[in-house]
């Protein structure tokens, strides 16, 4: 993994496998944001529900790709990262980038 991605690309994906990311419901749990819910005010901002509920946060190309992979649905962004999958790792950070949004 480190020879094919980024030293960024891989700290990422071991702090979003930790959970140590800059979402509302582990930024509130560590004391650091007011509330736990997502901007969109759906529900409280996991990652889960950042990849696959939030209406903010373009899902297209990753659920396309992973059923692509034959990857059942409904599954869970852990599962995903437990997978330690060249091609599922490079889906989700594909996914992140294109979305712009910082974690």
């Amino acid at each position: 993994i480190h020879n094919i991605f980024s030293k960024t690309s891989v700290s990422f994906l071991c702090r979003l496998r930790l959970g140590h990311c800059c979402v509302a419901s582990h930024l509130f749990k560590i004391g650091v944001a007011s509330s736990p819910m997502c901007e969109c005010g759906e529900e409280p901002e996991s990652l889960n529900h950042v990849f696959f509920n939030c209406k903010f946060f373009n899902n297209d190309f990753l659920s396309r790709s992973l059923k692509n992979l034959t990857i059942t649905f409904p599954v869970s962004i852990q599962y995903l990262l437990a997978l330690r999958s060249f091609e599922v790792d490079s889906i989700i950070l594909k996914t992140i980038s294109e979305n712009g949004r910082r974690f």
